[in-house]
């Protein structure tokens, strides 16, 4: 679907386009204040930190701690309770036989991710119903083995459990067709704007240099402290808790000042960590947006520098504004999981977290239309919202869950089979009791996690992308059919054909495209 050779055209020349590409305004200007303001003290406080780090903390280890003269409580000494188990992995081991299989299997995902990629493209549908028969699978499995053993209890709970799966997987049958058809069409937005992969791999890497300072100034805060009695062993000569379960002897104490300047490093790391994210997302969109919306027969050149030029510009603000909205909701979610752990159910906190998560969702596409209009934050929320609930309301719901769920299990099923793949090839390669092999199946256990871990990282990575580049298509889309114009003919056959599939089961007439005396096309209903 994609344009990549037709003639350049300069987006500066476009006439009656909604990507505004010159004269925007800065936007948010009190949000980029307020952040380079904390920004430049905790990067101030890190030297001060660092001047008054207690050398004892670099001192700190196993040894150290498990001294009672580090922190002594009296003159006595401390029971000493030795318990050392053979080890059944040595790292050693592991570099000498196992390194070399990590690094082929590593190489190899990203094969692994490039064929993703073109299931994604070319065969949405059946990746969702082997990713979906996998999760029914795993517990169906399970259920037969724990049933064949004689353990009638797990095996009937497996076997609940793969009944309810397939039960909620057929009652979302329809959504989740819809969300193939959307992943497909971000498969093809990627396929069309491929050097977004390149830029996102450069604006990670770079993001590292931005979020580091904050994080060694939360680390150098720490160091500001003192070693005390571990407040376990409750002043009790012996270094045990109150269960006599031994703990070690000392602990490290942060000083109250240090502990306020930690507090507001973590807090600006995350803002810092989460507006970098808004920056990528804010690329992302406008560089598909400026594909999309360009005159059909040409080809968009800089769209990627131009849409991170205004990012990091005249829409900083925004994208930080939307990093701080980003991380109070974060803290809000986090709290409420904290509750839900420790039992402290809550209403009002229930009722927040779900707010949170409505904020984060509008946050999300405020941005990907701030990129293509160079409006404030708010603004862009009130106008996409507003887009949105006059015409796709259930097709914005659909978006906003299920693709991203297909995506998740495709992932984690890929991942999974992969690490299996491999861990099952090393176990029946190096059989136990080598001579040279210590611990050949521990080594393969840990060989296959770490493929399967670094495989998900990848995929993961992709997914992210891919859902980026939906989100852009998707307003672009609803744009187009507020305007009732077709700017890209191809992605709009295939998200009107998504939305045919919701609105024929509730009885509401779908557009049609046609094509005007003027030969363009426009959109309206029969």
């Amino acid at each position: 679907m994609g344009r990549g050779d037709e003639p350049s055209y300069d987006p500066l020349l476009w006439g009656n386009s909604p990507f505004v590409a010159e004269g925007r305004r800065v936007q948010n200007k009190l949000a980029t204040i307020v952040f380079s303001v904390l920004y430049g003290g905790v990067f101030l406080g890190s030297f001060c930190a660092y001047h008054n780090a207690n050398p004892k903390f670099f001192e700190l280890d196993d040894k150290f701690l498990n001294d009672p003269a580090n922190c002594p409580i009296d003159t006595s000494h401390r029971r000493l309770l030795e318990a050392h188990d053979q080890p059944r992995f040595e790292a050693s081991d592991f570099a000498s036989h196992a390194v070399a299989w990590l690094i082929i299997s590593i190489l190899a995902s990203t094969a692994i991710a490039a064929a993703f990629l073109h299931l994604v493209r070319h065969h949405a549908h059946s990746l969702a119903r082997l990713t979906i028969g996998f999760q029914m699978a795993v517990p169906a499995t399970a259920a037969t083995m724990f049933l064949l053993s004689g353990s009638f209890g797990p095996a009937l709970l497996s076997g609940a459990f793969a009944a309810l799966t397939f039960a909620v997987f057929y009652m979302w049958r329809r959504e989740i067709g819809v969300a193939s058809t959307l992943l497909s069409v971000a498969g093809h937005g990627l396929a069309a704007n491929a050097n977004l992969i390149g830029m996102t791999i450069a604006l990670n890497i770079g993001s590292v240099f931005f979020v580091l300072p904050p994080l060694v100034g939360a680390i150098l805060g720490f160091s500001v402290g003192d070693v005390v009695p571990n407040p376990m062993r409750e002043n009790r000569e012996a270094c045990v808790d109150e269960f006599g379960v031994g703990v070690t002897c000392c602990a490290w104490q942060p000083r109250t000042g240090a502990m306020v300047y930690i507090g507001l490093a973590g807090l600006v790391a995350g803002w810092t960590m989460l507006a970098l994210n808004q920056i990528w997302v804010y690329t992302v969109s406008g560089t598909v947006a400026q594909w999309y919306f360009s005159p059909p027969g040409t080809s968009v050149t800089g769209n990627a520098a131009r849409s991170f030029k205004h990012a990091i510009t005249t829409s900083l603000g925004t994208n930080i504004f939307a990093g701080l909205i980003l991380t109070i909701t974060n803290l809000i979610k986090q709290q409420q999981q904290q509750d839900q752990q420790n039992g402290n159910f809550s209403f009002f906190g229930f009722i927040a977290s779900c707010l949170a998560s409505l904020y984060e969702y509008l946050t999300k596409f405020a941005t990907v239309f701030a990129a293509i209009s160079g409006d404030d934050l708010l603004t862009s929320g009130r106008r996409v919202t507003d887009l949105l609930m006059r015409s796709m309301l259930e097709a914005f719901a659909t978006t906003v869950w299920f693709p991203s769920a297909v995506m998740s299990l495709a992932s984690v099923t890929l991942s999974a089979l992969w690490g299996g793949a491999v861990w099952a090839s090393y176990r029946y390669l190096h059989h136990p009791g080598g001579v040279e092999e210590k611990y050949p199946q521990s080594n393969a256990i840990v060989l296959g996690v770490l493929v399967g871990v670094v495989t998900f990282f990848v995929l993961s990575f992709l997914m992210n992308v891919l859902l980026s580049v939906l989100d852009s298509v998707f307003v672009c889309f609803a744009i187009d059919k507020d305007r009732q114009t077709v700017a890209n003919a191809e992605m709009y056959e295939a998200l009107l054909g998504a939305m045919e599939k919701r609105e024929s089961d509730s009885g509401r007439g779908v557009g049609v495209v046609f094509e005007g005396p003027d030969g363009g096309l426009g959109y309206g209903r029969a």
